[in-house]
């Protein structure tokens, strides 16, 4: 006689996983961890690579705050030098709710970099994350090899 998987299951008086968890292609990772979190990573010298997340009571707050002054949220990230927050940012970019990525592009290497994400409201940008700061790698260059040079030079630019 075949025993099912389920029968067996229940024989060792455990538990399948739940269907979410493994699908026919395998493991898969949640789309969401619920959590409140902003990450900036150095793509490249001239190039920062952002990710965050705002947990469901975060976008509550907001939608109720909007619907009381009866406006749409306006989502935005606000790039910074490090050591400037109090300062105008950098670049500011509007985004869509749903967005939880961006790159900043054309960066001076070497730098220190902080990002806010937030909302815009009455004119004004009010963050709701900001990131640790991060600074973009320095840039190299690399010489043509000498004949009498049994390695390459690298210069600091």
């Amino acid at each position: 006689m075949k025993t099912s998987i389920k029968q067996w299951a229940q024989s060792l008086k455990t538990s399948l996983p739940k269907k979410n968890v493994i699908s026919q292609k395998g493991w898969q990772l949640p789309n969401h961890y619920n959590q409140n979190r902003i990450k900036v990573i150095a793509h490249a010298p001239t190039k920062l690579y952002a990710y965050w997340e705002m947990d469901e009571a975060r976008h509550r707050l907001i939608k109720t705050y909007c619907k009381i002054n009866e406006t749409k949220p306006v989502y935005g990230v606000r790039l910074y030098y490090a050591n400037q927050i109090d300062q105008e940012g950098l670049r500011d970019r509007v985004i869509p709710s749903w967005a939880q990525t961006c790159y900043f592009e054309h960066l001076v290497p070497g730098n220190a970099y902080q990002l806010d994400v937030g909302i815009y409201y009455d004119g004004r940008f009010s963050p709701i994350l900001r990131s640790e700061s991060v600074k973009t790698p320095d840039l190299f260059v690399i010489s043509e090899k000498k004949s009498n040079q049994p390695y390459t030079a690298i210069h600091h630019l």
